[in-house]
């Protein structure tokens, strides 16, 4: 998305003006943009003030900066569920669920001894 050249306080202020009974065609001549711009300008910034047009950018902004995020992680999910559901570790009978805690709650929350855990874990991995 490119940068706009108009702030959000002269977008609002030419669609002031245009709506104050100015011709858009004047308004659009003084301030060096086309038509196709003012009725663009309408449709997204139809009745909102100057803090709520900042508000909106800065959401937008701050959507498009997680939309990219998610896209990058998106391929890096699809490529380490296979090895997931491979993993020797999760299909072991007596070893603990690891899903969404860290290896020192699962231990804890399980009853396994420091000493248990690992060596159920350095085992798991023989059995590779």
């Amino acid at each position: 998305m490119s940068k706009s050249k108009h702030s959000e306080a002269q977008v609002i202020a030419a669609l002031k003006q245009v709506e104050d009974s100015r011709s858009a065609e004047d308004v659009a001549r003084k301030r060096g943009i086309s038509m196709h711009t003012i009725s663009g300008w309408k449709t997204k910034y139809r009745s909102l003030e100057v803090n709520e047009a900042q508000r909106l950018r800065a959401l937008e902004a701050e959507n498009s900066r997680l939309n990219r995020l998610v896209a990058d992680l998106i391929p890096d999910r699809e490529i380490l569920k296979p090895m997931i559901s491979n993993n020797s570790l999760s299909s072991h009978p007596n070893a603990p669920n690891f899903t969404g805690v860290s290896r020192v709650a699962s231990r804890v929350n399980y009853g396994v001894t420091f000493k248990e855990f690992y060596r159920n874990q350095r085992a798991a991995l023989r059995w590779r």
